[in-house]
């Protein structure tokens, strides 16, 4: 697998491998010479080769049929010339290469190559820095920059929940064992990833689009009741679907691709986009409790984002402001209610 910092670029395999190797100990070019050591070697393969479609989160072929490469090389006398030293000769055979892309692969290309040259420019800067430093200093730079690093190459949680509904969930992500109980608050976005299975030795096995042997499903809790999203990645792009939980309160989800994170929404069901610069109180009314402010919204809530709006968490998870205002759900039970019984709210 070929990668670039967050971005899954292409995989590469070999298949039908033959290698043939004959090593001769003694040869002589003639009676007299020195001896050496002659060999001769040949390695035939079939080479395959996918791309990564982060927009569907599915592989695709690069090559289209195996492309199949013979090497020939060897050690030994020149038959092309008189010469009082071996040579060496190297022969490559390659068979027609059928290649096909679309333009994501392009563009994946392209952002590979912009990240690497943002973490290399950074990477120069901070070890000039550690050159032109005092000496007691240099160690701790030194680790800071390895840390740096080591962030930096690190793959971005691709998959995140998003609440929009008023009052705070609870959810788990189910698949390959894992089964730990996070919060997300209202009004904000936390990121995960779904754990790699076991693999021999130690760690844990990447797999990616139609690899991937597990289920990738995320339990959510909302007051009492618990909602499954069952298979993340098929439901990216598909129609929103409705939940009834405690206190016959409805609840919607999506599950929508932005950027290259897999988002699930869940929400009241009505958004509000605020198109001014400045930052608009959004009041509601009900019967029992009257006239109450529910929340500010700013131009795509940008206000609300301005600053360090990310943060890390103790468990290496990271947090962020939603950049959507959704009214809350009770509230938009209770004027659904009166709309029923008096058809005005």
């Amino acid at each position: 697998h070929l990668r670039c910092l967050c971005c899954l670029l292409a995989r590469v395999g070999v298949q039908n491998l033959i290698i043939n190797l004959q090593v001769r100990e003694g040869e002589r070019l003639k009676p007299g010479a020195n001896p050496y050591s002659a060999f001769d070697a040949t390695v035939n393969g079939s080479i395959l080769a996918d791309y990564f479609d982060s927009s569907e989160t599915k592989w695709r072929d690069f090559l289209l049929k195996p492309w199949e490469i013979t090497i020939r090389t060897g050690r030994g006398p020149n038959r092309k010339m008189i010469s009082n030293r071996p040579s060496t000769s190297l022969d490559v055979e390659s068979f027609p290469c059928h290649v096909a892309f679309s333009e994501e692969f392009l563009m994946s290309l392209a952002s590979a190559n912009r990240m690497w040259s943002v973490y290399s420019t950074t990477t120069s800067k901070l070890m000039q820095s550690v050159h032109s430093s005092s000496p007691s200093n240099q160690t701790s730079m030194r680790r800071s920059i390895a840390a740096t690093a080591a962030r930096t190459l690190v793959t971005a949680l691709p998959y995140a929940l998003e609440n929009n509904l008023g009052f705070d969930l609870e959810f788990k992500v189910l698949g390959s064992g894992a089964t730990k109980l996070r919060k997300c608050k209202d009004g904000r976005i936390e990121f995960f990833r779904f754990p790699p299975p076991r693999s021999n030795g130690f760690g844990g096995k990447r797999l990616y689009g139609q690899d991937v042997t597990f289920d990738k499903t995320v339990s959510i809790r909302a007051l009492s009741d618990w909602i499954e999203i069952e298979s993340v990645d098929e439901q990216v792009g598909g129609s929103r679907r409705h939940h009834e939980i405690e206190h016959s309160l409805i609840i919607f989800s999506e599950v929508v691709k932005q950027d290259r994170t897999t988002i699930v929404r869940i929400f009241s069901g009505v958004d509000i986009n605020c198109k001014v610069s400045v930052p608009v109180s959004v009041v509601m009314s009900s019967p029992p409790d009257g006239d109450q402010i529910v929340g500010v919204c700013g131009l795509s809530s940008a206000t609300q984002q301005s600053g360090s709006t990310s943060s890390v968490l103790p468990d290496g998870g990271m947090s962020k402001v939603s950049s959507k205002f959704g009214l809350p759900a009770n509230k938009v039970k209770s004027h659904r209610e009166e709309w029923r019984k008096v058809g005005s709210t």
